[in-house]
């Protein structure tokens, strides 16, 4: 965690979020020594919140999440959403075509600091 406060990452509420789903460990064996291994070493461990698609396109990768028009974009979501960004991979939100709106794609996830 302490790398993560000096370079920067999230805003401070995704941070805290972050912090709060890291410390549910796995009920799998395995999995729940290697999460602990990676709390030891300070990272934040999440398993919830990843994206639908991780797209290559161009020799760029980018990330997208679909939702209908009444499913919301959960916290844990814009937590992985915004950490990708700040890792220089876009992030984006598609809701599709209801009731005769064409929704389409829109950008989540591009806070630049812990802190802001």
């Amino acid at each position: 965690m302490a790398a993560l406060e000096a370079s920067g990452g999230p805003g401070r509420a995704l941070k805290d979020a972050a912090i709060r789903e890291s410390y549910r460990p796995p009920k799998n064996e395995r999995e729940a020594h290697v999460h602990g291994l990676l709390m030891a070493r300070g990272a934040v461990v999440l398993r919830r919140g990843w994206p639908d698609f991780a797209v290559i396109e161009n020799d760029k990768i980018y990330a997208v999440e679909v939702k209908n028009g009444t499913d919301e974009f959960r916290p844990e979501q814009q937590l992985v959403a915004t950490a990708l960004s700040w890792m220089g991979i876009d992030s984006y939100l598609w809701r599709g075509c209801e009731h005769g709106h064409n929704y389409g794609f829109q950008r989540v996830g591009y806070s630049r600091s812990w802190t802001d």
